[in-house]
């Protein structure tokens, strides 16, 4: 499969190309599969046909909001004609599983982040995707701001010159019921580890994809609340192979919660994040960040959905082409190695390097 947009410059607009209509199945009808068939459902050349989650009534409710058929189990989803590719909402621990099986039966595959919560069943995942020939990708919605896009070009040019350092803040505010109302969350067997594994990982896949390879993290981690088994605090120091470094804090308990916030500071220049928008930018040569040119959202789409729906249309653009879509599985698993570097090091309280099997 060739590799389509990788270098982070703006995918052409559709104009007169005729995007193969793609009949979507939602696996896992809860608060994600809900928001992804919305996402769907509102985007040009997608529908959503079939629902199916282990909680019946859950796919039940999501098949009679859309008037769409629910199927009674994962086999019958993959058996069904009418269904060209499926998106995975489940318990993160159970991405590769449901995912091994969709490329298996031939159907194409949007996995909610992570690619899974283990690096060795990831590169199953991806090795099963290969050899059937799917299309796969894995939100990664962030990407697809304007803010954050416009600075993967400004580095891609070398607009900042060299990168030096960089910081990442997510703290956020989440209450004890956004834990206890689920059987996976904040537990180590369905989320594979807490705040950085869940919310810190947007912001790790961002700074992966703006400086590349991670060669060192030392890290220390924090529970602040007995509902969880996982860590809600996290906070590291970062060497990339580049050389550049990077400090990272994320936060689950920070009330009332706050902007997200990402800066690079590079030989040249720094551009400043604050929620995916640019809130700082100033380079030596006085030069404009360079703004993509997006395709027009569809009408009345929510706004915090637009970024989403940009990566659903990458990936319709990548099954007509046959090409690879903007976020590939292999940059996907980098993501869950390093933050399992974290967890390696906060629990031995020690540097980690990178030991690759790539």
């Amino acid at each position: 499969m060739g590799l389509a947009n990788s270098s982070g410059t703006t995918p052409q607009a559709e104009g007169g190309e005729i995007l193969t209509p793609t009949r979507f199945a939602i696996v896992g009808c809860g608060t994600m599969g809900m928001r992804h068939a919305e996402i769907i459902m509102g985007t040009k050349g997608a529908r959503v046909v079939v629902a199916f989650d282990t909680d019946a009534g859950r796919a039940a409710d999501l098949a009679k909001k859309l008037t769409i058929r629910q199927v009674a189990s994962y086999e019958e989803t993959l058996q069904s004609r009418d269904v060209d590719a499926v998106v995975l909402c489940t318990p993160s621990s159970l991405h590769a599983e449901y995912g091994i099986a969709a490329a298996e039966a031939h159907k194409d595959i949007v996995t909610e982040k992570p690619i899974d919560t283990d690096p060795e069943r990831a590169r199953r995942f991806i090795a099963a995707a290969e050899a059937n020939q799917v299309c796969f990708t894995i939100v990664s919605q962030n990407r697809w701001h304007d803010g954050s896009w416009a600075l993967k070009q400004a580095l891609d040019r070398q607009m900042l010159g060299r990168p030096l350092h960089a910081h990442v803040s997510v703290k956020w505010h989440r209450d004890d019921k956004y834990y206890t109302s689920s059987d996976w969350r904040g537990r180590w067997s369905g989320e594979g580890g807490g705040v950085l594994m869940n919310q810190g990982i947007h912001y790790i896949d961002l700074l992966l994809w703006y400086l590349g390879e991670v060669a060192e993290v030392e890290a220390m981690v924090a529970t602040s609340r007995g509902v969880i088994e996982t860590e809600d605090i996290g906070v590291g120091l970062l060497r990339f192979a580049n050389g550049a470094l990077s400090t990272i804090e994320v936060s689950t308990c920070a009330y009332p919660g706050f902007s997200e916030r990402l800066e690079i500071h590079g030989a040249k220049g720094s551009c400043i994040l604050e929620q995916g928008k640019i809130a700082f930018w100033k380079t030596s040569d006085g030069a404009e960040p360079p703004l993509p040119n997006w395709p027009a959202p569809s009408s009345d789409f929510p706004a915090k959905y637009i970024p989403f729906q940009r990566q659903y249309q990458d990936f319709l653009r990548a099954r007509a082409r046959g090409t690879a879509p903007v976020v590939r599985p292999e940059e996907a698993l980098r993501v869950i190695e390093t933050v399992r570097m974290f967890y390696e090091s906060a629990t031995n309280h020690a540097a980690v390097r990178l030991r690759s099997s790539r």
